[in-house]
């Protein structure tokens, strides 16, 4: 499982400048992860978010676990 996220770590980054991985998810987005996507309870075990909103903010797109949290 861990290959898994090693592999979405190194390279998910390069598929867009919307998608931001651990441990490089600025704080703000990430809080307004937690509270868009009701994920606060597992907020360490996010592993990349995609940022859908047109001014950044993150309150909508995706985000994508860690595998040992599914």
């Amino acid at each position: 499982m861990n290959n898994v996220n090693t592999f979405l770590k190194e390279n998910l980054s390069s598929v867009s400048k919307n998608v931001f991985v651990a441990p490089g998810i600025p704080e703000k987005k990430l809080n307004n992860v937690a509270k868009a996507f009701n994920v606060a309870d597992n907020l360490n075990a996010v592993l990349a978010i995609y940022d859908n909103t047109v001014f950044g903010s993150a309150k909508d797109g995706i985000v994508l676990p860690a595998k040992n949290w599914l």
